[in-house]
């Protein structure tokens, strides 16, 4: 029996000296970063900013492959049947690695068993806006002035996220506001200035600019607290309606069973990349927040943000498709 326990606790070693081995060396070949989005959209280029940060730092080329559709569940199957040896990356929003599993009756691949989460990179909270030409300037009076139509009101939406948030919004303050479900936010933004429908949530890189131009007026954010691009603006909780609370992240994905050294390798990796300039620059631009993390972290903002959703799902009679 002792020769056995000292052979395993050989075979234990040599593989954990060959994974650190892996890690000293790693990448070996270039980098594929698997992209949800399409190429040229807003998500795209948060995806392409990052593996550009990746490539500077490992000094490897990092190829970003586009797999649009589904939510990002393309991207997310990719990268489940990629090999576990870190040289395919998912750097994804949140929903590809978390609410789609409760927004699709039949996944192909589970997020939760099939990645090995690595580091959160950012995060964007929504915000409820109305035209500049409504009287609604506070949540309050937006809730009165919904109360007043009935389902005479109606809110634009053109995603998950946001039809979840006008759900959620509706159920605290038992609303009777219709959905009008729209392709893209500039087309809810236009119907929204001829006032043909009352309020949204667009996501903070879109919402920033158009609320310092004057084309919206940002009445909430549904991040916990404030963010430091619209520090002026209330979160929903401030402004009476809390438990409306939502946040668009992104964050760094392996293949399951990759080893952990690689993991960690690409974690500090990613900590480096957050606290340069041009990183900061970035995000601020976008209305972001920096949202440094470990793999931990990440695992346990994952699961929540899936249980977010079966409630999210609930309340918003959301059917999975």
């Amino acid at each position: 029996m002792k020769v056995v326990w000292i052979v395993a606790v050989a075979i234990v070693v040599q593989a954990a000296a060959i994974a650190s081995g892996a890690a000293q060396d790693y990448p070996v070949r270039d980098i594929r970063v698997l992209s949800g989005q399409a190429a040229g959209s807003g998500a795209d280029a948060i995806v392409r900013f990052f593996a550009e940060m990746l490539r500077r730092k490992l000094n490897r080329n990092v190829i970003v492959e586009n797999k649009p559709g589904i939510l990002g569940s393309f991207a997310g199957e990719a990268l489940a049947r990629a090999p576990a040896d870190g040289h395919t990356i998912f750097i994804s929003g949140y929903p590809a690695v978390s609410s789609n599993q409760l927004l699709f009756a039949k996944l192909s691949y589970n997020p939760v068993t099939d990645f090995a989460p690595v580091t959160t990179l950012i995060s964007q909270p929504f915000v409820l806006v109305v035209s500049p030409k409504s009287p609604a300037t506070t949540v309050q009076e937006l809730t009165a002035l919904l109360k007043a139509k009935a389902d005479g009101g109606s809110y634009g939406s053109s995603s998950s996220s946001g039809v979840a948030l006008s759900e959620l919004y509706k159920n605290a303050k038992a609303l009777t506001t219709v959905q009008v479900p729209y392709r893209s936010t500039s087309e809810i933004m236009r119907d929204m200035t001829r006032g043909e429908i009352d309020f949204a949530f667009f996501d903070s890189g879109f919402s920033v600019q158009q609320i310092r131009g004057g084309n919206i007026r940002g009445l909430a954010v549904s991040s916990a607290n404030r963010s430091l691009a619209l520090p002026d603006v209330p979160t929903m909780a401030e402004a009476g309606v809390p438990g409306v609370q939502l946040a668009s992240w992104f964050a760094v994905f392996v293949p399951a069973g990759t080893p952990s050294p690689i993991i960690q390798k690409l974690n500090s990796t990613f900590a480096d990349v957050l606290q340069l300039d041009e990183t900061k620059k970035f995000a601020a631009g976008l209305g972001a927040d920096l949202l440094p993390g470990t793999p931990d972290s990440l695992s346990r903002l994952q699961k929540e943000e899936i249980e977010r959703w079966r409630h999210i799902v609930k309340i918003a009679k959301i059917a999975p498709q």
